[in-house]
């Protein structure tokens, strides 16, 4: 799934606001969307890995928090 406009450029550009980015170029777009893409794949792959090694059919958040875990990132889950 290689599709270009993934993430459109006014997301991108508050995106990269609220990480403090000031202004981006017009190529950085492009990358921005391939490395959006890549990560989430990781994600969804580490995700289905959960999900297989505890047999059920549906992610659940618990998975997700568990396949970022794996990836490193570690995330606290809010109880509401």
């Amino acid at each position: 799934m290689e599709d270009k406009n993934f993430i459109n450029k006014p997301s991108l550009v508050r995106l990269s606001k609220i990480a403090g980015v000031k202004s981006l170029s017009q190529d950085s777009y492009d990358i921005l969307n391939k490395v959006a893409l890549d990560k989430l794949e990781d994600i969804v792959d580490a995700c289905i890995i959960v999900n297989s090694q505890n047999k059920k059919k549906i992610i659940s958040k618990k998975d997700l928090y568990s396949a970022l875990h794996i990836l490193g990132y570690n995330l606290t889950s809010n109880t509401d």
